[in-house]
């Protein structure tokens, strides 16, 4: 099984509107497609696609506006995860529980 030895980006992006995050999400999605059933065969732990993920700033995108968050409707965040269930179900299950 190949290693990536790629440095993980620790510091997550700001999301400021639901625009924004529907984007980012797309984006996202298109960067984790390679290496979906591999990873689901194997049963790895997608380790390096998470990080991504919280990178993305897609986990607080229903973030209050006043903690400087984009307060996304329920309609945004159900496209967001739509987006990512589009390519790999697993990792789309992650930001359901944000509201």
């Amino acid at each position: 099984m190949p290693t990536d030895t790629a440095p993980i980006q620790t510091t997550a992006a700001v999301i400021t509107s639901g625009a924004e995050a529907i984007r980012t999400a797309r984006e996202f999605a298109a960067s984790i497609a390679d290496g979906v059933i591999e990873r689901d065969r194997s049963g790895t732990a997608p380790v390096r696609e998470l990080a991504a993920l919280d990178a993305s700033g897609l986990l607080a995108i229903t973030v209050p506006r006043k903690h400087h968050g984009a307060e996304v409707l329920a309609t945004v965040l159900a496209e967001v995860v739509r987006e990512i269930a589009a390519v790999d179900p697993a990792i789309a299950q992650i930001p359901q529980g944000q509201i």
